[in-house]
């Protein structure tokens, strides 16, 4: 089971493009469209990178987001090395060290920042790449309380422009921040030929977008509780929402971490203690 899952999407699709994933309109989107909610996973960016290497199915579907695909097999300075292995492969190897390393670079490339304590990964938001003069913006919509805290942490995507089938969805990852584009340039590998000029228009268009999806988020409300109130009724949320508390716990079922060996061994046992206590928790709340 995943540690994200998404609640609704509209007219997108997810395609392979040049070993990378990409994500198409697979028609033609309005402006002000709200094309994806997702149940996201939110935490600091240590906690997410260790998630991400207890967590079968995030670390084999998140990609470096970096041109470094052609540098696997290089060491850093530890002497860890990026290799493009899947969970399975590192996790039978015993390679637990590479297994966090190659964690933390797709934490790195994959998450939005919001904040120094809080981060997002989606298994789908993850997937937009970035573009400079962008067409989609990443935003928090809703949450869902429950005994005062946060079960549901539900994050959009909202078109910030017209988009014509077949084209590319993409987001700005830098948010028209001129500092945090440089930076994403040098990261990921961006051709692009940005001047000052041109990153002081991103900037003020990003202002200009932002203001344009809060009326839309304002118009969207009861259609965004709907969905969120529907979503969280499932056997899915409550599955979600016990592997994100397991991951809080470091309790990973089929982590590196937790390595289970036999029905005598000790992480099993701890395991299906904390287990049964979220899941005796969770049936509590969605009674």
């Amino acid at each position: 089971m995943a540690l994200t899952h998404e609640i609704y999407t509209d007219r997108i699709k997810i395609v392979l493009k040049e070993g990378e994933y990409a994500v198409i309109a697979e028609e033609n989107i309005k402006c002000g469209t709200l094309i994806l909610l997702e149940h996201v996973l939110v935490g600091t960016r240590e906690f997410l990178s260790y998630a991400i290497a207890g967590n079968r199915i995030l670390f084999d579907e998140l990609c470096p987001r970096q041109w470094n695909v052609e540098k696997w097999g290089e060491k850093d300075m530890n002497g860890y090395t990026w290799n493009g292995k899947n969970f399975d492969q590192l996790l039978n190897e015993g390679d637990i060290y590479n297994m966090q390393y190659n964690a933390e670079l797709k934490a790195h490339y994959n998450m939005f920042t919001f904040s120094e304590d809080k981060v997002i990964i989606g298994r789908t938001i993850s997937k937009f790449n970035h573009g400079c003069w962008s067409n989609c913006l990443v935003t928090k919509l809703d949450n869902i309380m429950l005994e005062d805290k946060t079960i549901v942490d539900s994050y959009g995507v909202y078109t910030t422009a017209n988009v014509a089938k077949g084209e590319e969805l993409l987001i700005d990852y830098s948010y028209g921040s001129i500092r945090s584009h440089n930076k994403i340039r040098e990261e990921i590998g961006s051709d692009c030929n940005c001047d000052d000029e041109k990153l002081n228009l991103i900037a003020k268009r990003t202002i200009a977008s932002a203001r344009v999806i809060v009326k839309c988020m304002d118009r969207d409300y009861y259609f965004i509780i709907h969905l969120v109130n529907n979503y969280i009724q499932t056997d899915t949320a409550k599955k979600v929402v016990m592997n994100q508390m397991l991951a809080r716990e470091e309790i990973h079922n089929f982590g590196p971490y937790n390595i289970i060996t036999s029905r005598e061994d000790k992480n099993l046992k701890n395991i299906c203690r904390i287990y049964a206590q979220i899941k005796k928790k969770i049936n509590k709340m969605w009674k």
